[in-house]
């Protein structure tokens, strides 16, 4: 047994490598290997708990592959088969901290997925796990600031299904949940961007939420998780997410500005959106990029409109 476990060990690392060199053809031989060794390892005692974990990290290194190579049917399935193994364990070890955290993790990926594909139902279900399992976790190690930090990733997740649904008062009820400790966590460590970047997140929904019933209270939230974003960034200048939350960010404050008919400002949100959105589009043209920059278009050919220049919007429309 330990002798498998240890090539268990190995084939995982060389699938890990190829992984990180770009070779992912490789790393699916490899990893698949992996995962069966796991499930060999698992079969030859039952009783030993560390052996049957690796199983569930054999099912999840195969669906986030899939999920990263575009597969998401292979990767629902595989997370699905790990959600459960993960729910019959935690029914034996109900107080495993780290097991449940683990846990939230495979659901937060399934309703990632979900949500892609527009099943927003099962989407906000998903992360609706991952925060009750996060929130035991609160409930059992109040002192642990990782559990708060993945909290507050969570309501945020669920937040947007919830948006995404139209249910606003759920979503402001979540963010009403996320706000507070995401701002303290962001107070104690200012060093931690991680925590820097879902604090601005927060002001963004919040912005968002606010949009319709009192937008100078959104361009105020907006405005200052432009600030925090713009701080974040320039510790990581090339974070993707960074990136997409600081353009939302600007986007927002550019349907203020549209909402007002002040154009001038509306076109300097967009110049300052523009400015780092253009060499990101140019550098990495994958999915996430192009919808932040479809909307950045739109809300472009908006500006042109209004101003008056019917066949600069047209194109910027075309191009959206």
């Amino acid at each position: 047994g330990q002798r498998l476990f240890d090539l268990a060990q190995a084939e995982y690392w060389i699938g890990s490598v190829a992984w990180r060199q770009g070779r992912l053809d490789d790393a699916e031989v490899w990893l698949t290997k992996y995962r069966d060794s796991a499930i060999s390892l698992a079969a030859m005692d039952p009783g030993n708990f560390d052996w049957q974990r690796e199983v569930g990290y054999g099912h999840h290194n195969l669906a986030v592959l899939d999920d990263a190579r575009g597969r998401s049917v292979e990767a629902e399935r595989a997370l699905q088969q790990e959600l459960a193994l993960y729910r019959q364990w935690l029914q034996q070890r109900p107080r495993d901290t780290l097991l449940r955290s683990e846990a939230a993790d495979v659901a937060s990926w399934l309703g990632t997925i979900s949500s892609r594909r527009g099943a927003l139902t099962d989407a906000e279900a998903f992360f609706a796990e991952q925060v009750e399992r996060q929130q035991r976790n609160i409930v059992d190690e109040p002192d642990v600031a990782l559990w708060q930090a993945e909290q507050v990733d969570a309501l945020l997740l669920l937040t947007q299904a919830q948006i995404r649904r139209g249910r606003w008062d759920d979503a402001g009820t979540s963010l009403a949940l996320a706000s507070p400790p995401a701002a303290e966590l962001a107070r104690r460590d200012p060093d931690n961007n991680g925590w820097q970047v879902a604090l601005g997140i927060v002001r963004y929904l919040e912005a968002q939420l606010r949009l319709a019933s009192d937008s100078a209270a959104a361009d105020l939230l907006a405005a200052e998780s432009v600030g925090i974003l713009i701080q974040a960034r320039r510790v990581e200048p090339d974070n993707e997410r960074i990136l997409r939350w600081l353009a939302m960010a600007h986007h927002l404050q550019t349907q203020v500005a549209l909402a007002r008919g002040n154009v001038v400002l509306a076109r300097e949100h967009l110049a300052d959106a523009e400015a780092f959105l253009a060499p990101a589009w140019k550098a990495q043209q994958n999915e996430t990029m192009r919808l932040v920059h479809a909307q950045h278009l739109q809300l472009s050919g908006e500006s042109a409109s209004m101003a008056s220049d019917a066949e600069a919007a047209a194109t910027a429309w075309r191009q959206a």
